[in-house]
């Protein structure tokens, strides 16, 4: 199971490297260009670097399932947070290594889950910009489906303690 969350991090986190391109737009040599305007106030304006015109689409319209997604992660998160806590505070243990020293400090715990939904929604609004929409949609969907499983867990958790 470790080996398996670490292999899982570890892919998460190449993912959310930033990719640049090797190559750059290659540089055209310019002529300056004199304009001159004697009609009204007999200004000169010497241009010496291209004009570029950018066009921009309007962004693609992402509908609602992309955000429903996000505030499911927000709010999976936030149960895993609270119950874990509220589990440990009734006497049980926490069952990921890695976050064993985490939960002692709510504090911390608290900024690592938020962290952890945090990195995962830039993630996928990244891969949204990127017009890799189908990949966004299904790094969603498998987070939530995963702290879905986290969730149902800790509820079985503290069905027991009570």
């Amino acid at each position: 199971m470790t080996r398996t969350f670490q292999t899982t991090a570890f892919l998460v986190a190449l993912t959310a490297l930033p990719v640049f391109a090797a190559e750059s737009e290659p540089r055209v040599p310019v002529e300056p260009v004199s304009l001159s305007d004697t009609t009204t106030t007999g200004a000169t304006l010497t241009v010496t670097e291209p004009f570029r015109v950018a066009v921009v689409a309007p962004a693609p319209r992402r509908g609602t399932m992309l955000p429903m997604l996000y505030v499911g992660l927000a709010g999976l998160q936030a149960y895993d947070a609270a119950s874990t806590l509220q589990a440990l505070g009734r006497g049980a243990t926490e069952a990921n290594p890695l976050m064993r020293g985490a939960v002692k400090n709510p504090a911390v715990f608290i900024g690592i889950k938020a962290g952890m939904a945090a990195s995962t929604i830039m993630m996928s609004e990244r891969l949204w910009k990127t017009n890799r929409r189908t990949a966004a949609v299904v790094l969603m969907v498998a987070s939530n489906v995963l702290y879905s499983a986290v969730a149902y867990n800790n509820a079985n958790v503290l069905r027991t303690l009570r």
